[in-house]
C-alpha cells in the first residue's frame, strides 16, 4: 500500500499544512486527484495518475517560503530515518561560466572544488 506514496519533508523547520498544500497546488498544476496526509515530520502524497507521481518525483527541488522541501519515493528506510539527513543532493547554478569549462573535464574540475556531479540536468546538457 505505502509503496505508491511519495514522501516530502523539510530540511529545516516544517511549515503549516495549509501553506504547503496551497503552494504545491499552484506549483504542480496536477490534472488528476491526489491526497495528502501528514504526521509530525513527513508529508505523504498519493497520486491518482502514475504519470503525475513520476513527474513530481523527477521535478527540480521545491522551495516553499525559502525552505527546501525534499521529495522521496516512500520506502521503509525513508520512514525510519525521518529527517535524519546525512547527505543531500543539491543543484548548483553556475553563472557566467567560461565556455571552455563546458566540457566533462571542465565540469569535473569545478566539481572537484565543490563536491561531485552525479548527473547533469537537461538545462545543463543543452545550454
Amino acid at each position: 500500500m505505502w509503496s505508491d506514496y511519495v514522501v516530502w519533508f523539510f530540511v529545516e523547520k516544517r511549515l503549516s499544512f495549509p501553506l504547503v498544500k496551497d503552494a504545491l497546488a499552484q506549483l504542480w498544476k496536477i490534472k488528476g486527484s491526489y491526497s495528502i496526509s501528514t504526521d509530525r515530520e513527513l508529508y505523504y502524497f498519493k497520486f491518482n495518475l502514475e504519470e503525475e507521481r513520476k513527474q513530481v518525483l523527477d521535478a527540480d527541488p521545491v522551495f516553499i517560503a525559502g525552505r527546501l522541501f525534499v521529495v522521496r519515493q516512500w520506502t521503509r528506510e525513508v520512514e525510519a530515518q525521518k529527517n535524519k539527513i546525512t547527505s543531500l543532493l543539491i543543484w548548483v547554478k553556475l553563472m557566467d561560466l567560461p565556455k571552455e569549462l563546458w566540457t566533462d573535464e571542465g565540469l569535473g574540475y569545478i566539481a572537484s572544488l565543490i563536491g561531485s556531479i552525479p548527473a547533469l540536468t537537461k538545462i545543463t546538457e543543452f545550454s
